[in-house]
């Protein structure tokens, strides 16, 4: 009995922790349409990230109101990262009507370095016209670790072979 007890207290603490990482906090002083901040902080690799993007959606476009926003995708998250929108029990679907605000979060702890191409996909629909997909594009940059000790530091002192590390005295 204990052992089952124990068991279900840790599986629940372990949901609590990765649904608190995974809700983003929107930033409601932003006004303007678009994303804030609208880049990515760098992570490093190794290192535990997260970072919560704020949107502020349109209401219409050209005079033709928009009724939905729906984040299809985002692909190119480097190996460890994930993403989480505030909208997810609908399937990440935003009625700007309702709201202009969301945010989706990335965290995770990233694996290897190196310059990752993102790209968002999302379905707005438009009067009228019906969907219409865009795809909104960014970079992240995952830095290597740095190691140090008394003598000397490492740069990209963790990763698969062939592996550049780089020593500092």
């Amino acid at each position: 009995f204990i052992t089952k007890l124990s068991v279900l207290f840790c599986l629940l603490i372990t949901l609590t922790i990765t649904s608190s990482q995974a809700q983003c906090v929107i930033d409601s002083s932003q006004t303007q349409p678009g994303l804030h901040p609208d880049s990515l902080l760098a992570a490093t690799v190794n290192q535990y990230y997260t970072q919560d993007v704020t949107f502020v959606l349109i209401t219409d476009t050209l005079g033709l109101t928009i009724s939905n926003f729906l984040i299809q995708s985002i692909n190119g998250l480097p190996l460890g990262l994930q993403w989480s929108c505030n909208h997810a029990s609908n399937g990440c679907n935003y009625n700007p009507a309702q709201s202009i605000y969301g945010c989706v979060r990335f965290y995770g702890t990233p694996l290897l370095a190196g310059t990752y191409p993102m790209s968002v996909t999302v379905v707005a629909t438009v009067a009228f016209i019906g969907n219409q997909t865009f795809n909104f594009n960014t970079n992240l940059i995952i830095d290597p670790a740095t190691t140090s000790n008394n003598g000397f530091s490492m740069i990209n002192s963790i990763g698969c072979a062939p592996l550049t590390v780089g020593f500092v005295n």
